[in-house]
């Protein structure tokens, strides 16, 4: 009869949608470029929740119920929603917030869709000088915001007023964790949340550690808007 109930009890469990709820950005606004956003998941057997950052969508990892990733936003109105899939039940949460930030000219990020690899992006501006995690800050204002470590990403560098010349995009396979091949995206956005936004993005795949891939590159030939 013990048995019975237990069972009872997990199928009775299993037919309720996780509960989602996003507890941060607080308040309803952020004073961060690159805020953090993190929740919880009722259902602790989940390990992953997609989250959509103004419908920009990537996977972050559920650890004991909890989540967080950082990621930067658009001044103005930003919308965030995380959502839980357990079987054919999905949870969701959803949010809105207000950024007081200053535009910024260039933000570049690197995803990717494995769990546990470190990828590292860099990204070589107009004078030589490359931001990376080994240089996170470069002498025309450029910074890796976000050095993402064990799997999916985002790594987020911004700069704030962009040169003009070529960008040059890499990407390292820095460390395989359970090894095999993994596939990246590098999105550039020129001027996000502004009538002139742009957005460029470029994909590749990495199959081994210590692997060191050109992405391709991008020339701003004129001032920004």
């Amino acid at each position: 009869m013990r048995g019975l109930i237990l069972a009872l009890a997990l199928l009775a469990a299993s037919s309720e949608a996780p509960r989602v709820r996003i507890k941060s950005p607080r308040h309803g606004w952020t004073s961060q470029r690159v805020a953090t956003l993190s929740g919880t998941v009722s259902d602790r057997r989940i390990r992953m929740v997609q989250i959509s950052l103004n419908d920009a969508a990537r996977p972050v990892t559920v650890r004991d119920g909890r989540f967080e990733v950082r990621l930067p936003v658009r001044p103005g109105s930003n919308r965030a929603e995380a959502v839980a899939v357990s079987g054919a039940l999905q949870g969701r949460d959803q949010v809105t917030f207000f950024a007081s930030v200053p535009a910024t000219d260039l933000q570049i990020l690197l995803v990717w869709d494995t769990e546990g690899t470190d990828l590292d992006l860099h990204v070589t501006e107009p004078s030589g000088e490359e931001c990376y995690y080994g240089n996170r800050q470069t002498l025309s204002g450029g910074r890796l915001e976000v050095d993402d470590t064990d799997g999916y990403g985002p790594e987020v560098y911004v700069l704030p007023h962009a040169p003009l010349g070529e960008y040059r995009l890499a990407v390292a396979y820095r460390d395989s964790g359970r090894g095999g091949q993994t596939n990246a995206r590098v999105e550039v956005i020129l001027r996000e949340g502004t009538p002139f936004e742009r957005r460029y993005q470029f994909p590749v795949t990495l199959t081994q550690e210590g692997e060191m891939a050109p992405v391709g590159s991008f020339f701003i030939e004129r001032p920004i808007e």
